[in-house]
């Protein structure tokens, strides 16, 4: 779905350190439209767009980051933390599959978005944008911490459109987007669990 590949990309990323990339930041380009509206996008155009979401997440957060923080997210103590990073970091990278969240074209939920292209995309950016934030300055000096737990979660949430003027176009002209009345509850559980109708957590998580 549209926005399933933008938590796709953050999620996968922080749990398979898929490239070696630095991180940085990268250009959210689907090639799509701009001022077409979201309701009236073909289902490749919608599965483009996923992609170019997965695409812009993974080039926000660099390998090293990626690993600290999925090794908080598993780790009781620095020493266990710091263990798994490394592991992490040396590890082989695997195989980009963000695809595999992209194939679904457009959901139903968003059939009477009257966002456009440019609109949604400039939300993705920002609820992108949001759940870095959150993640930067992690280190496996917290682990244990429940604040350090928490932020490192958020790497598998849509983030709070509420807190991101760039989604008040999407809240307004698309009820479905993200669940609630005005997307102030439009978190996505953690990994593998359900998130808000139009919104869909990625499905990953340690196996």
């Amino acid at each position: 779905m549209i926005m399933r590949g933008l938590v796709a990309g953050l999620a996968l990323f922080a749990l398979c350190a898929c490239d070696d990339d630095d991180g940085g930041g990268g250009s959210f380009n689907s090639g799509v439209d701009g001022t077409k509206q979201v309701s009236d996008l073909t289902d490749d155009e919608a599965n483009a767009i996923c992609r170019a979401a997965a695409s812009y997440g993974e080039s926000l957060i660099s390998r090293r980051q990626a690993c600290v923080v999925a090794s908080i997210l598993f780790s009781e103590d620095s020493a266990s933390c710091n263990q798994f990073a490394q592991a992490c970091e040396q590890a082989p990278a695997e195989p980009d599959d963000e695809d595999d969240d992209c194939q679904d074209g457009l959901p139903a939920e968003l059939r009477d978005c009257d966002a456009t292209v440019a609109e949604m995309e400039s939300c993705q950016v920002g609820l992108a944008n949001l759940v870095v934030q959150a993640v930067q300055g992690l280190s496996c000096s917290q682990a244990g911490s429940p604040d350090a737990q928490e932020r490192a979660s958020s790497i598998f949430s849509a983030g709070n459109p509420a807190a991101v003027p760039a989604c008040e176009a999407v809240r307004t002209k698309c009820p479905g987007a993200f669940g609630g009345d005005d997307g102030s509850d439009a978190g996505v559980g953690g990994a593998g669990g359900g998130g808000a109708d139009g919104i869909d957590g990625a499905d990953a998580g340690p196996s």
